[in-house]
């Protein structure tokens, strides 16, 4: 019985971090994939309307590290690359 307890928990636990991976970064748009990512802890509109000093790359890098937000360096580039575009520093 022991046994089952633990490979159920085992397959619980991973199931529950492959859930919370950004497995899908690949198949969304970088819109999509930095809606779904950004969104998670504030809203889009507070992204959209920074006017700081620090760059895209540096306020993902304060993210991943004070925020602890677990995307990976992939998913980061996309996201840096797409607000770069879209909401161009100092402007």
């Amino acid at each position: 019985m022991k046994k089952y307890t633990v490979l159920i928990s085992l397959l619980i636990l991973t199931a529950a971090l492959y859930g919370c991976s950004d497995k899908d970064s690949g198949s969304l748009s970088p819109e999509s994939l930095f809606s779904k990512t950004c969104s998670e802890c504030h809203k889009l509109k507070k992204v959209e309307d920074y006017s700081g000093d620090m760059t895209w790359s540096d306020v993902l890098v304060k993210m991943r590290t004070e925020r602890k937000l677990e995307i990976s360096d992939e998913s980061a580039e996309i996201i840096i690359g797409y607000l770069n575009e879209t909401f161009p520093p100092g402007e």
